[in-house]
């Protein structure tokens, strides 16, 4: 079974500049999680939320990362695929984003 969620909104500190450490940014996540057993969205919200809460992430690779420790962590899936969307300020380009796959079967 899989637990799929679209455009999750997460705020949290991102970024290198001086001005990116003093406001929080929105970023947005897509989440697939494969298990066997039922997942309650609302607790993986709720998870995502804390892992980010008070944090600040320099590069949106080290907060895809912790989502992605948090999920597997928390619930075991059998598969997870994460993407971190994070807008741009560039009128050329409406986001970068990083995703993160994981498979328990497979040795990375």
């Amino acid at each position: 079974m899989k637990l799929i969620l679209n455009r999750v909104a997460l705020h949290t500190g991102l970024g290198i500049r001086a001005w990116e450490r003093v406001v929080k940014r929105t970023v947005l996540l897509d989440v697939v999680l494969q298990s066997d057993e039922l997942i309650n969205y609302s607790m993986v919200l709720e998870r995502l939320r804390l892992s980010v809460t008070d944090v600040h992430f320099e590069y949106i690779e080290d907060l895809a990362k912790t989502l992605a420790a948090t999920l597997i962590s928390c619930f075991a899936p059998i598969k997870l695929s994460l993407e971190v969307k994070k807008p741009s300020f560039f009128k050329v380009l409406e986001s970068a984003s990083v995703q993160v796959e994981y498979d328990s079967g497979s040795d990375s």
